[in-house]
């Protein structure tokens, strides 16, 4: 199932440790949702253990289910996209003017891994970039849908 040097994304951000008894243990890397992180290592004939390399670029290790709970692994026919997070609210407004902007999907996870990471070296102020996976064709249930609109609240 997992390979390593197989690229996972992050859908849902979480400690390492998050599979061990309900704890966090603050020494434990975070995954930030939308981010690509890496298979480091894979332990255990069936994939049962595995390292995922965090931000800091520490291999931090993991049960298998936490991967597949925390982790969108690529499938045969899946989109990669990377889309931009735009706080465009006016100068001097209060409130919430958030809106979602495809840059664009590609059927490569390692082109889409690329242009998110030379968009994060030239992010604006306002900008966020992240990723996200989807299969063509398909009609996502309510919850799992990916999220592409934005949202406005001015006072």
């Amino acid at each position: 199932m997992f390979k390593a040097n197989q690229i996972l994304i992050c859908k849902e951000s979480c400690w390492s440790g998050c599979g061990e008894n309900g704890s966090l243990d603050l020494l434990c890397n975070r995954f930030i949702k939308g981010q690509p992180y890496r298979v480091f290592a894979v332990y255990g004939t069936h994939g049962g253990a595995l390292e995922i390399q965090g931000e800091d670029g520490t291999a931090v290790p993991m049960k298998a289910a936490d991967v597949l709970r925390h982790f969108i692994v690529p499938d045969e026919g899946m989109l990669y996209a990377v889309r931009r997070y735009c706080s465009e609210l006016p100068e001097g407004e209060y409130g919430i003017s958030d809106a979602y902007y495809l840059v664009g999907a590609f059927p490569d996870i390692e082109t889409a891994c690329k242009v998110w990471a030379s968009l994060q070296n030239t992010k604006g102020e306002n900008d966020e970039y992240d990723m996200f996976a989807f299969v063509p064709g398909r009609v996502y249930e309510r919850g799992s849908e990916p999220y592409l609109g934005g949202g406005e609240h001015l006072e």
